[in-house]
């Protein structure tokens, strides 16, 4: 009997051992299991965090694109027309725009800045051609499409107006389309040293010399074959010896301001300068210089002509062709 309780006991032993050690398998087993379904779930969510990122880049970017694009398209159209500019058969859409902007700081004097917007199938250029206070002689004055350069494609010429004491000025902006290159005329040093190089003196009786020393130009007028003489060799001699060439693109009068010519082998920038006579209020003459423009894409003095007036009349009394 004592035997046989020893055995239960031993038995009972061996079964609670064998139930624990079930136990601690299956803890085993789940935790592997739980490491097998969770590194898949992280490694998921580490791939969508990239894209995610990438998504939001792009978007960012579209939104700057366009913004830039709605910040060049600001300012009012203020004129428009389309031509060939490049030879490609199709036609560029050409506009002149106006954009205005106050002082530093939103305070000041308004100021405008005009510029050429050019729009092609699929690109947009644009170039500033002045930028001035706003006021009463506005951005341009007239806008041709010429070759002025002689390479077979078109140009942009734009004249702008500007006003002086006395007198409306002008000058003049090229740009090539080709060559992406311009050019803005107003005045510079070579125009003033060509100016006081003239030199009117009055010999009496009727007899007025003009003379170039820098370009070796002479001629000796007689006012009285030009329907041109005044009252007394005094007065003539008061107003022809103080007179002077002023260097700056004039509006003279209708006849007689900034032009693009067309010479039908080409084109000219007329250019006219007034010739004053003792003082600013007293325009006895002209001098029209004539540009064309070179391969650089500049323009270069062709020659001028000499003009006096009589009540508002031209009378050339002179020209001169300039050796290149």
């Amino acid at each position: 009997m004592k035997k046989l309780m020893i055995l239960c006991i031993v038995v009972a032993l061996l079964l609670c051992s064998c139930s624990r050690k079930n136990e601690s398998s299956n803890v085993d087993n789940i935790t592997e299991n739980g490491s097998e379904v969770t590194l898949p779930s992280d490694k998921a969510g580490t791939e969508e965090n990239p894209d995610e990122t990438g998504n939001a880049a792009e978007d960012t970017k579209t939104e700057e694109t366009k913004e830039n694009m709605e910040e060049n398209e600001k300012g009012d159209v203020i004129k428009s027309l389309e031509d060939d500019l490049n030879k490609d058969g199709e036609n560029e859409i050409i506009e002149i725009i106006q954009v205005t902007s106050k002082g530093e700081n939103g305070e000041g004097t308004e100021e405008v800045e005009g510029k050429i917007r050019i729009k092609d199938k699929s690109n947009v250029r644009e170039k500033t051609f002045v930028k001035k206070a706003q006021g009463f002689t506005g951005l341009m004055r007239d806008m041709s499409i010429s070759d002025l350069d002689g390479d077979g494609y078109k140009d942009i010429f734009i004249i702008i107006p500007e006003t002086g004491n006395t007198f409306s000025l002008s000058y003049f902006y090229i740009y090539s389309y080709k060559l992406d290159k311009s050019y803005l005329f107003n005045t510079d040093n070579k125009l003033a040293e060509f100016c006081k190089g003239f030199k009117f003196t009055y010999k009496g009786r009727g007899m007025l010399n003009i003379e170039n020393d820098t370009y070796g130009f002479k001629v000796t007028v007689n006012l009285a074959e030009t329907g041109i003489f005044p009252i007394s060799d005094d007065e003539a001699g008061i107003q022809y010896n103080n007179s002077w060439v002023e260097p700056m693109p004039t509006e003279i009068g209708p006849s007689s301001k900034l032009t693009l010519v067309d010479t039908g082998d080409g084109a000219e920038i007329a250019v006219p300068l007034p010739v004053f006579g003792a003082s600013v209020s007293n325009v006895i003459g002209e001098v029209d210089l004539f540009y064309s423009v070179n391969k650089d894409f500049e323009p270069v003095m062709k020659r001028f002509e000499i003009h006096l007036l009589d009540m508002g009349k031209k009378v050339k009394v002179g020209e001169w062709i300039i050796k290149q």
